[in-house]
């Protein structure tokens, strides 16, 4: 399967690229994420930005 030239952009990001855009999408959200949650979804998740985006709603959701 070939990947969307976003998802693979994105899996291509360094840890500090991926930490950036998480910290982005937390910021634009009702409940901004403590940095140390969006540290450890930088170095440990490797999924397309929608696959982030979503995990961050769950994560969120299940929070409230």
């Amino acid at each position: 399967m070939e990947l969307a030239p976003a998802a693979a952009l994105f899996r291509s990001l360094g840890d500090p690229t991926r930490l950036a855009i998480l910290r982005w999408k937390a910021g634009r959200g009702e409940e901004p994420f403590p940095d140390a949650v969006l540290r450890l979804l930088a170095d440990n998740l490797r999924g397309n930005v929608r696959e982030l985006e979503n995990l961050m709603r769950r994560l969120a959701a299940l929070t409230r």
